[in-house]
């Protein structure tokens, strides 16, 4: 049985629901945080502990598929994001707020897994790029329409953090009545960073790289903006304008690293992004909304491009019964990285101010890219291993 865009609508309506009460909260919390008088640095905490959040997620999905199943285990993970929106309306203490941003990032990373196992099972071949790219598509448009509905909501008290409840609870509805098969529960999944490596040291580097830039970058941005006094609004329509930014690099890249060597587009979209985080650090104060804007627009877009380069990159050169060792391992190094480099740019921004993560972030692309071109040159043909 296979499943076309429309039969899986439930669960991309529900993923897209949630990802619309994450675009509220990756918006609320830092403009929230700073506007009751915390310092940046205060803030920036809540980047890792999402991410601290997300790779515990990597250890609990397995077993909580194999017991709950795919169904329950949805309507769990709806919930629980549910009840750490909850806990940021219910109260006002930042130590309690990174508890609740760690929940919401382990809710999350296992329901990445778990939508995904469920399309895969559903989906033939024919139409899984269809579908994916779909859930990608309305996921990252859902979290861009949440992160621009903050200039609409009163941040001073609980709304946004309601909304966002509301939204995942609303969520449940689709998965929890949608009578589509599921799939049996999966078996042991293991981490095997050094199998990985063997298959495609740029794979495995690349998700290093590219989870600590993508947390830092969303999570370090709205705090940035509103140090450099801008308002709500504006902060909603920047980080709406990065998922637009996602979208208009990643497709067209996406198509190019199809019919070329993908080590070339993982090059050239680490430079753009490293260029991006230079001029944003130079010359950001002076360019405007709608500069800056676009700016953050094509470093978002630049770094989000290369998940799925390297993650296709490495499964070109992987076998069939390695699919699912490789998914979890370059979730796992993605979830580390995106909790060690949040953690390091939180220490630099209590050092140096809210800026210093950009130059963080343009090192990493940089060593990124200088590490694929010397890929390229001890294996020039993309061959066996990359």
């Amino acid at each position: 049985m296979t499943a076309s865009p429309f039969r899986v609508a439930p669960i991309i309506l529900a993923t897209s629901l949630m990802a619309y009460a994450s675009g509220i909260a990756y918006a609320f919390v830092p403009i929230r945080l700073l506007a009751d008088g915390h310092e940046p640095w205060v803030a920036a905490t809540m980047t890792p502990a999402v991410a601290f959040g997300g790779l515990a997620g990597c250890f609990v999905v397995g077993p909580l598929l194999r017991h709950l199943g795919i169904r329950l285990a949805f309507a769990l993970i709806f919930a629980s994001i549910a009840l750490s929106l909850l806990g940021l309306a219910a109260t006002q203490s930042a130590p309690a707020w990174i508890v609740a941003r760690t929940i919401y990032g382990l809710a999350v990373n296992t329901m990445f897994v778990t939508a995904q196992t469920w399309m895969h099972d559903l989906t033939g071949d024919r139409a899984r790029g269809r579908v994916i790219t779909l859930f990608y598509i309305s996921y990252v448009v859902a979290m861009g329409l949440g992160a621009l509905s903050i200039r609409f909501v009163d941040v001073a008290g609980p709304v946004a953090p309601l909304l966002g409840a509301a939204a995942c609870l609303a969520a449940i509805l689709p998965v929890a009545f949608n009578g589509l098969p599921t799939p049996p529960p999966p078996g042991t999944v293991s981490f095997r960073p050094l199998a990985v490596w063997r298959i495609s040291p740029v794979g495995l580097v690349g998700m290093l790289a590219v989870g600590g830039m993508t947390m830092t970058l969303l999570g370090f941005t709205p705090i940035f903006l509103v140090t450099s006094g801008h308002d709500k609004g504006e902060v909603g329509l920047a980080m709406f304008a990065m998922q637009v930014g996602f979208m208009a690099v990643q497709l067209p890249m996406g198509w190019i690293s199809d019919r070329t060597d993908r080590r070339h587009v993982l090059i050239a979209t680490c430079l753009l992004a490293a260029t991006m985080s230079a001029v944003v650090f130079g010359v950001g104060d002076a360019l405007g909304l709608m500069g800056i804007a676009v700016a953050l627009a094509l470093w978002h877009g630049a770094n989000e491009t290369v998940y799925p380069v390297s993650n296709a990159l490495a499964n070109d050169r992987a076998r069939r019964e390695d699919f699912v060792m490789l998914s979890a391992t370059q979730l796992f190094a993605w979830s580390l990285s995106a909790f060690l480099v949040p953690l390091a740019a939180t220490a630099l921004v209590g050092l140096a101010g809210i800026k210093a993560f950009m130059p963080l972030c343009g090192a990493i692309a940089l060593a990124f890219a200088a590490f694929v071109a010397w890929r390229i040159r001890q294996r020039p043909q993309a061959a066996k291993s990359a």
